[in-house]
């Protein structure tokens, strides 16, 4: 047995694994403290180098641990509320701002992961890339043994309460009751922490954090139109280390002289459609690539971050209904099929009629969990499909006057953007989420969110015959309506490399990456 098959070693760390250590390791450059991409540290690029001499890395155990605070001031000492009286009062002082699920994703506008100087992975559109690679992963330990403290998964008004913690519960609040802090122990979308064995010494690692611009801005999720970091509210960065997991392999083991460690890296191209009903982008396929995942956001600025502009939905969050004006989500997924030219096939076959259509939804998610395994380890998916007329476990969010009847459930906030727009009065009964006057989604339970995922995400399988080139694809896709004003689809890639290690026998490896499996 060779140290590169310990596959259980990080479940059981005495299968063959000794002297197993957690050491922290700050970056390079000066401590990360400041408000993302505008003052202080955190912004350009913040860098972490490590190597081991005798000591095996476990990627798969190792983490990033980002603290920050919101607050009221830019100097960080006034704490956001929560539990203000009044609905004025609440959008003056930037109530209703919560982290957004996967929120430090968002903070950084791509990472790139070196080997002895030679790039691995460059991960562009973090955001995208990382929430839709977690939630379409295969194995979820991370998720199980992490839970809450990883920022996934939550709900909207269990997010909204963590953001303000025990803030002062009166109006004004009383400052310093609070310090408003979020924690998030968080493993980028990088391959290599999804290796679950120890990677042998000799080889000089580097991550590179380059923070976004709009950073402050793109990793919190809001009730209110508009939010604005800067007068709603501040978010600054604390501290930002990384664990690293280390062990050495049990002395009668046998190291091996050679071994190779296949790694699946992501690679994302985002394309915008502004107006009309009809979509086609024709994507450049990796050489390797062994599925795609597809996500859609409305790049309508005035309800959402998909461009990091001021809105409600964050930059981790996608979306089946599409804004056709300045306000409503009138427009939504109709038709959507992926067409492989070189192979003579699209996928799927029948295209998915969505729209209107359960059957069309519970078609596109059966896919999903087929080629995702989205399914294992007792999650469900994340692409939309539920029941269609509201049954047990609805719950009206809105008991407002008028003929407000919407129904959904108050744990999954993206019931929030399905169906048509529907104006709600301004409710002052709802202590913790208070709700202003404005056009709203109807909030329904027609083919509501299974899972825990912000949105759907659709899945299709890249198989190629032996000796046959697979170098496009078009993705075809038909909005009901007018057609959205901006929408912005993401193709995710997820292709096949690996890492060669070979002993130099003293007891190190050199590296040497290979692209072409």
């Amino acid at each position: 047995m060779s140290a590169f098959q310990l596959a259980d070693m990080p479940r059981s760390l005495n299968g063959g694994a000794v002297e197993y250590t957690v050491q922290q390791i700050y970056p390079k450059t000066t401590n990360v403290t400041g408000r993302p991409g505008r003052t202080g540290s955190a912004q350009g690029i913040t860098q972490f180098f490590f190597s081991q001499d005798n000591r095996w890395w476990v990627p798969s155990l190792s983490y990033f641990d980002i603290r920050g605070h919101f607050s009221q001031d830019a100097a960080g000492t006034i704490p956001l509320p929560r539990g203000a009286v009044t609905t004025a009062s609440v959008a003056a002082q930037g109530h209703g701002v919560a982290y957004a699920d996967n929120w430090p994703s968002a903070l950084f506008s791509q990472i790139q992961c070196m080997v002895n100087g030679k790039t691995i992975e460059l991960l562009q559109f973090p955001a995208q890339s990382d929430t839709a690679a977690l939630y379409s992963a295969c194995d979820r330990t991370w998720l199980k043994s992490f839970g809450t403290a990883s920022g996934v998964g939550e709900s909207l008004s269990t997010r909204l309460l963590n953001s303000s913690q025990a803030g002062a519960l009166v109006d004004p609040p009383i400052a310093g009751t609070s310090n408003n802090e979020v924690i998030a122990a968080w493993r980028p979308a990088l391959s290599l922490f999804d290796v679950p064995t120890g990677l042998p010494p000799g080889a000089l690692w580097e991550f590179d954090f380059s923070w976004a611009p709009n950073g402050e801005q793109a990793m919190i999720e809001s009730i209110f139109r508009p939010s604005t970091a800067g007068s709603n509210y501040y978010f600054t960065v604390d501290v930002m280390t990384f664990y690293c997991a280390t062990m050495c392999p049990d002395p009668s083991i046998e190291m091996p002289m050679r071994g190779l460690i296949e790694l699946n890296p992501i690679q994302t191209t985002a394309y915008t459609q502004s107006g009309g009903t009809t979509a086609r982008f024709n994507v450049q396929l990796v050489g390797t690539v062994n599925r795609m995942l597809i996500v859609f956001q409305d790049g309508n600025t005035t309800n959402n971050f998909a461009h990091g502009q001021n809105g409600l939905k964050p930059i981790t969050s996608f979306a089946a209904s599409f804004s056709n004006g300045a306000t409503d989500l009138a427009s939504t997924i109709s038709t959507l099929y992926v067409s492989l030219p070189e192979l003579g096939m699209q996928w799927p076959n029948p295209t998915y009629n969505l729209g209107a259509s359960k059957a069309g939804w519970e078609q596109a998610y059966a896919d999903f969990i087929h080629t995702c395994r989205g399914s294992s380890g007792g999650y469900e998916g994340s692409v939309p499909i539920g029941s269609l007329d509201p049954g047990p476990g609805a719950a009206i969010i809105f008991p407002g006057a008028g003929t407000v009847t919407q129904f959904g459930d108050p744990n999954n906030d993206q019931q929030l953007w399905l169906s048509s727009s529907v104006t709600i009065p301004a409710s002052t009964s709802l202590p913790v989420i208070p709700v202003p006057t404005a056009t709203f989604a109807n909030q329904t339970a027609l083919w509501g969110y299974l899972g825990r995922c912000p949105g759907p995400i659709f899945a299709v399988p890249i198989v190629r015959p032996p000796d046959k080139m697979v170098t496009n694809a078009d993705i075809n896709v038909t909005f009901t309506g007018n057609g959205p004003t901006n929408v912005v689809v993401s193709i995710i890639q997820i292709f096949s490399m690996a890492l060669v290690c070979e002993s130099n026998g003293f007891g190190k490896y050199a590296y040497e990456i290979v692209r072409g499996l």
